[in-house]
């Protein structure tokens, strides 16, 4: 069952990152692909938040804090710099 929900996992992300970059695609397709991936990247961190808070452990919340905050700032910068591309 892991491998299977590994599978499907790696397709619809990697499916999703190459869809995202497609010029040829419909824009309806893109912004799918690209809400997708947004929900499931912050859902994994949105998860690792609130693993740290769970656990009440200082450390693990600053790391959880920060790697978020990190990964977040990275998502959007990429967004904006590939809005400014296109212009």
């Amino acid at each position: 069952m892991e491998i299977i929900f590994e599978f499907i996992f790696s397709i619809l992300v990697e499916g999703s990152i190459e869809v995202t970059g497609e010029k040829s695609m419909p824009l309806f397709v893109r912004i799918l692909a690209i809400l997708i991936l947004s929900v499931i990247y912050f859902g994994l961190f949105g998860l690792l938040l609130f693993a740290a808070i769970k656990s009440k452990d200082a450390f693990f919340i600053s790391c959880a804090c920060i790697i978020t905050g990190l990964i977040t700032g990275a998502f959007i910068l990429v967004i904006v710099k590939k809005m400014k591309k296109r212009k």
